[in-house]
């Protein structure tokens, strides 16, 4: 459309889509104007008191301020010795069934679906941050296969809640008991949301059970973040703190801080795998480090040059979500880069994969070149286009969990792919192509094309 009617597009009766890297910055700003998300957009989680179910600036504000606390630098940073667990345990896990060779035979190791296992991962370590329950997907049969057809189903649902958001109230009303049962027999993504519902509403009410307002200090964050929560923030109403609420927010936590972390996860080791020479480069940066740091923090991580090139190429080409983002200035009047205003209170979107996929801001921007963000020396290179990097968007409604994502891809790809005997795992590739990772449809989150099962490898080691 945008190569046919030019950068602005009315895409639908209230809504604009803008397609210029030149205004982005203008629509995703910082707190210097209220910026309201669109009703008929917020609704499609079916979380409507949760942060990003909240279409009010102000009471956004307030929810997100609640919680960046616990998802600061700092705090990510103390949490961790629990990703680096949960890393320890992936890798294990990997390495007990692998190929190898044995009495000059070579017996074949079992086909991991990486993807799968990644989301156990996220999802284990979300949910032990914010509720404090250990879920254990990392160390079930094939890691849990079932969780991530479940986040994918609800995922696909996302556009179809946004045409029908009136129907997701109704069923979880007092009345709408009989209506879920029925609903839960035809419709499997509706199924999945109410099991995910159930499942963090009891964490929720074990949370609140636990927690004490005598108990913590303020700031505390040793416990979960729901129980922490509820112990110390006495600035939140009753209504913020009550369970149905803080349901709504579990949901999108634990979805938001499983599938997109995932997703980049599975897309960069694809990469890297079918790259031999970035894998090569890596594996030579991370066996020099960790000869010297047998335990890097995340900080010391965050030093390597190549790793951290290869994150950030791994992350532009995941983009975070694939769907627009629409936004509102309720009280100002936006001005196009042609001089245009468009008028206060109008629905207007832009989509980042396309930032991440303009070959004026990324040369050859479908390639996985890590070397784009280095020097020639090997060093950072300061030139490189990072203000359109916008993974986690930009802005006061930008992702609360960044800091979490960047340390758990640092700290997961390191441990990965250090030398084997330094406790790595040696992966390749089976049967996997590059369509198992390109985006094919938009599921809110990038999906790939129908019958795509995943990044699947087999895992080796030395005898």
């Amino acid at each position: 459309m945008h190569e046919k009617y030019g950068p602005v597009v009315r895409i639908n009766p209230s809504e604009l889509h803008v397609n210029d890297p030149a205004f982005y910055h203008t629509l995703y700003t910082g707190p210097t104007r209220r910026t309201d998300k669109w009703h008929w957009s917020a609704r499609m989680f079916g979380t409507s008191d949760a942060i990003v179910g909240t279409t009010d600036h102000a009471l956004h504000h307030a929810r997100k301020a609640a919680l960046n606390p616990y998802f600061s630098k700092a705090s990510v940073t103390k949490l961790e010795p629990l990703i680096q667990e949960k890393v320890e345990l992936l890798c294990s896990r990997l390495k007990e069934h692998t190929s190898h060779e044995h009495e000059g035979k070579r017996h074949d190791g079992q086909v991991f679906n990486l993807s799968d296992v990644f989301t156990a991962f996220s999802a284990d370590v979300i949910g032990s941050y914010v509720f404090g329950a250990e879920y254990a997907f990392l160390s079930q049969k094939d890691f849990a296969p079932e969780l991530r057809r479940i986040m994918t189903e609800l995922s696909r649902s996302t556009h179809l809640m946004k045409q029908v958001g009136w129907v997701f109230p109704l069923v979880m009303s007092r009345l709408g008991a009989i209506i879920r049962a029925i609903a839960a027999c035809f419709s499997r993504p509706l199924k999945y949301l109410f099991w995910i519902r159930r499942t963090t509403q009891n964490a929720i009410i074990d949370a609140k059970t636990k927690a004490s307002r005598h108990q913590a200090s303020k700031g505390d964050v040793s416990g979960s973040v729901m129980q922490s929560l509820m112990t110390t923030n006495t600035a939140l109403s009753d209504h913020e703190l009550s369970i149905n609420r803080l349901t709504d927010e579990g949901i999108t936590l634990l979805g938001a801080g499983t599938v997109t972390t995932a997703q980049t996860l599975s897309n960069t080791v694809y990469f890297l795998l079918a790259n031999p020479p970035y894998l090569s480069r890596l594996r030579t940066e991370l066996t020099c480090f960790y000869n010297d740091n047998p335990t890097p923090t995340w900080s010391q991580l965050s030093q390597l040059p190549f790793l951290t090139a290869v994150i950030y190429e791994g992350l532009r080409l995941s983009y975070g979500v694939s769907s627009r983002l629409p936004r509102i200035a309720p009280d100002t009047e936006l001005q196009l880069p042609t001089g245009q205003f468009i008028p206060k209170g109008t629905p207007v979107s832009m989509t980042h994969m396309f930032l991440h996929d303009d070959a004026e801001l990324f040369s050859n921007p479908l390639a996985f070149l890590p070397e784009r963000w280095l020097q020639e020396d090997g060093a950072e290179n300061p030139t490189a286009n990072r203000k359109f990097f916008v993974p986690f968007s930009r802005g006061t409604r930008s992702c609360l969990g960044t800091n979490l994502a960047w340390a758990e891809l640092y700290m997961v790809l390191a441990g990965l792919f250090r030398r084997t005997h330094l406790g790595g795992v040696d992966v390749a590739l089976f049967e996997t192509v590059e369509d198992e990772v390109r985006v094919d449809r938009d599921y809110f989150n990038p999906a790939p094309r129908r019958g795509a099962v995943g990044v699947r490898v087999t895992v080796s080691r030395d005898v």
